[in-house]
């Protein structure tokens, strides 16, 4: 016969009989984590087959781009980038003391 209690009941009779479940060990290495991941489906897999669902079927424009931004750094894409090679841009300011900073950054409305 097989009895369905909620699992603050079983904990609560474990207790009473002086069963106590041995503490979890906590995973320490990408393996064990990932293995972890694999076994409560959220898994390489199963993370791909949901963004690849959130890229094609859903509304959102924003969501969509963030589906395909997060499986592009997934496959590595984004590593080829090297943010410290982005150009260099200096603006200079020549004039007459701050008016001329003023002015640049306020313009005159046309």
């Amino acid at each position: 016969m097989l009895i369905n209690l909620p699992t603050e009941n079983i904990n609560e009779v474990l207790d009473a009989a002086g069963v106590t479940k041995p503490p979890a060990s906590k995973p320490n290495t990408p393996e064990a984590i990932r293995a972890l991941f694999e076994t409560n489906g959220a898994g390489v897999e199963d993370a791909a087959r949901s963004i690849g669902t959130l890229m094609r079927n859903f509304d959102d424009s924003g969501v969509q781009l963030r589906a395909c931004e997060l499986a592009l750094k997934v496959q590595g894409i984004f590593k080829d980038i090297d943010e410290n090679k982005a150009p260099v841009v200096n603006i200079y300011i020549e004039g007459n003391g701050n008016q001329t900073l003023v002015n640049f950054l306020t313009p005159a409305r046309l």
